[in-house]
């Protein structure tokens, strides 16, 4: 199961060195999702109880935040 992961995840990295347009693309539409659609949800959820309103509101900014680092470096190898 271990070498199983190990060779997907490497699989992935190949195809972000070797595909940087394509990977722009990908992470540009999963940050527009995120920002559009996901933040605004989790943001209007129940705040009743605190605890999940406030982790899944941080973790949708944490995942927008780490998916426009990942585009500022797939740019710069464009670039």
């Amino acid at each position: 199961m271990k070498g199983l992961l190990r060779d997907f995840f490497q699989y992935c990295f190949d195809i972000l060195k070797n595909y940087p347009i394509l990977t722009g693309i990908l992470i540009l539409i999963a940050c527009v999702y995120l920002i559009g659609v996901a933040l605004p949800k989790a943001y209007g959820g129940n705040r009743e109880y605190l605890y999940p309103y406030h982790s899944k509101l941080g973790l949708g900014i944490a995942l927008i935040f780490f998916l426009l680092l990942m585009l500022l470096v797939v740019i710069g190898k464009i670039i």
